[in-house]
């Protein structure tokens, strides 16, 4: 069996194989969960983890957590596997794409499709990137601050390809 990796448009394809892995990207309030849950397969998302509430000092602890949900989902062979984070940054997609490659999952990157996800430019002014701020903050589950949602979307990185996060690193603070 030819295990070597191809390229099809938005898709890195593990030849022979059949199962998907979708990452699911947006700021919170995007619609993110809303468009992952009519994808079928199993959602997987890392807030799943804050059952009493949002805790930063415990956000590495979930992250973790949602890789093993996700790895112990491609072990059973679950396709497609959903993960629903906002993934702002390449770097944030990496473990993910990671267990694809490692499981043979062919990989798919999306977003909202939804029309205020499609207000989004990156580069906007401030003043209207404050106001789409608003309004997802709104329209989130999670209660992210506008604050936290201004500033994912001025780190978002447009356009991420499979190869893009394959390469990317994370940030050293």
């Amino acid at each position: 069996m030819d295990s070597s990796v191809k390229y099809h448009g938005a898709v890195y394809q593990m030849v022979a194989d059949t199962k998907l892995l979708i990452l699911m990207r947006g700021v919170s309030g995007a619609g993110k969960s809303t468009k992952a849950r009519q994808l079928g397969g199993e959602v997987f998302s890392t807030d799943d983890y804050f059952t009493n509430g949002y805790d930063v000092a415990a956000l590495d602890a979930a992250h973790v957590w949602n890789q093993r949900r996700v790895e112990s989902a491609m072990h059973r062979s679950v396709s497609p596997v959903v993960v629903d984070n906002t993934m702002v940054q390449a770097w944030e997609g990496k473990p993910y794409v990671d267990l694809a490659f490692k499981n043979r999952y062919q990989i798919k990157i999306m977003e909202p499709d939804n029309d205020l996800w499609r207000q989004f430019r990156p580069g906007m002014p401030d003043d209207e990137l404050m106001d789409l701020a608003q309004q997802f903050a709104q329209r989130g589950r999670h209660g992210a601050p506008v604050e936290v949602v201004f500033k994912m979307l001025k780190r978002w990185e447009p356009n991420l390809r499979v190869i893009d996060i394959m390469h990317a690193r994370r940030p050293q603070f």
